[in-house]
């Protein structure tokens, strides 16, 4: 067995867990190799240290009181975990709400402007299409209302 697999099994030969034939090769492999045969001499030391400590005394309601804690950090996470399962991807909104707000820019700025030109009782140019459009509606119009004047005796 070589050095890695044997250091896994220190601590089990330590408290003495191991099945007898994997007992007796983590021990020949330690009275050949003097690193891990030190690495089984420090756990040693230091489970005689952690023995001789006396066990610290708690309330019997304390225990209760983790697991309630635990349990409750573990509900959050995965409320935590479905809320971002569920979330949109924001950065797709981004060209949306860019448009939105240069869309809203212009409308305030022409707005504004042309507000402001009938505010000052000053002439409003508008495109000769919409000229032609407003005189052809008028004639539209016009015209519909002789009609309905005509036939009204009818």
């Amino acid at each position: 067995m070589n050095c890695k697999s044997i250091k896994q099994y220190l601590i089990f030969l330590a408290d003495g867990s191991l099945d007898a034939e994997l007992d007796g090769k983590v021990r020949d492999h330690l009275e050949q190799c003097i690193q891990c045969s030190h690495a089984f001499m420090e756990i040693q030391e230091i489970l005689d240290i952690a023995g001789s400590v006396e066990p610290v005394k708690i309330a019997p309601w304390f225990s209760d009181r983790v697991e309630q804690e635990f349990l409750s950090l573990q509900n959050e996470k995965s409320k935590l975990k479905i809320w971002y399962n569920k979330r949109v991807n924001y950065l797709k909104m981004v060209p949306v709400a860019a448009s939105l707000i240069i869309a809203l820019g212009l409308g305030i700025i022409i707005g504004s402007e042309l507000s402001d030109k009938v505010a000052a009782n000053e002439v409003v140019d508008y495109p000769q299409y919409f000229y032609d459009n407003l005189i052809t509606d008028n004639l539209y119009q016009i015209s519909f209302e002789a009609y309905l004047l005509n036939n009204e005796n009818e």
